[in-house]
């Protein structure tokens, strides 16, 4: 039941964003300006308030890394490279679908969760489940920015992507906190009042932009794609973690909080990103919700399968 309060209220602001959207309530250009806010400022405060704040000898684990990380890079290359060179999708399209295969919402549902059965625990690996997403938003938005300059037939080098990509706010604010976390500075109270006030509007402003964005036409036509999507993200990801995680003798608690980064829905940075760069907006909002409505089972599922995995490790 507790996992079922944290993910309803996520459901149901995405239906209230549909709601004002059906009715009229709100102009259009209200979903555009909250995810501008979102992308510019709120979650870029969001992501370097939480690596500012973290020692970056505890951002490291080998077998963590291994069974997480690993899972991340080659479930991106095998959607990519299906999306691309089977079905033939656009560069774009293609980058998309692979980024929503892995980009899990481990900040707004992962950590809830865990931190609910393993206390403080549980904090540090979905920390660096954040941190391994956060290197595949930088790789997703090079090959966006790719996909946008050739179809606006602009020159674009692999040097002027990566430049891009690393002014864009989400990386530049992932480096800067890094950054700041090697100095071992703690961050004085008053910035982490300013950047958390910043980061609470993360979730209500960029759940309500995805359900003004929704379009119910837009999920029958791209139904195929939602469900294929959903079933990666919420199924044949956390089974690769988790059998990596076996294979590398990962410690149950570490490899526990791993499957569940793996198996929360996708998280809203999909749509930032897709609405950020034109490119499948619709498609990562209604995947996005409908993930978030599949998970309210599969993770009872999948906290009943890690318990009889590693029995003890989960508190009765």
């Amino acid at each position: 039941m507790e996992i079922l309060g944290l993910l309803l209220p996520i459901f149901a602001i995405i239906g209230t964003g549909i709601v004002f959207a059906h009715f009229k309530l709100l102009p259009d250009s209200a979903g555009e300006a909250l995810i501008q806010f979102s992308f510019w400022v709120a979650i870029p405060a969001l992501l370097f308030s939480i690596l500012a704040e973290e020692p970056l000898d505890r951002l490291f684990d080998g077998a963590f890394y291994v069974s997480f990380g690993g899972t991340v890079v080659a479930l991106f290359l095998i959607v990519f490279l299906c999306a691309r060179y089977w079905l033939l999708k656009p560069l774009g399209e293609a980058t998309m679908l692979a980024y929503m295969s892995i980009g899990s919402n481990t900040g707004f549902v992962a950590l809830p969760v865990l931190h609910a059965v393993f206390g403080h625990r549980a904090v540090l690996p979905t920390a660096v489940a954040t941190l391994i997403l956060i290197v595949a938003v930088l790789i997703t938005s090079v090959l966006l920015e790719r996909s946008q300059a050739a179809a606006a037939r602009k020159d674009s080098t692999l040097i002027t992507g990566v430049r891009h990509a690393l002014l864009n706010p989400l990386v530049l604010s992932t480096f800067l906190g890094v950054a700041y976390a090697a100095t071992g500075w703690p961050l004085p109270d008053i910035a982490k009042q300013y950047l958390g006030f910043l980061a609470a509007a993360v979730t209500p402003c960029a759940l309500f932009a995805i359900g003004m964005s929704i379009k119910l036409e837009g999920m029958r036509h791209d139904a195929v794609a939602i469900v294929v999507i959903s079933a990666i993200s919420l199924v044949v990801f956390p089974v690769l973690v988790l059998l990596l995680a076996l294979l590398v003798g990962l410690d149950p608690i570490l490899a526990i909080a791993g499957v569940v980064c793996a198996a929360v829905p996708v998280g809203k940075t999909a749509f930032v990103l897709a609405s950020q760069f034109r490119q499948s907006e619709g498609l990562a909002a209604a995947t996005i919700s409908i993930s978030s409505a599949a998970s309210v089972l599969t993770l009872l599922v999948w906290l009943y399968i890690l318990a009889q995995v590693y029995p003890g490790a989960l508190p009765t």
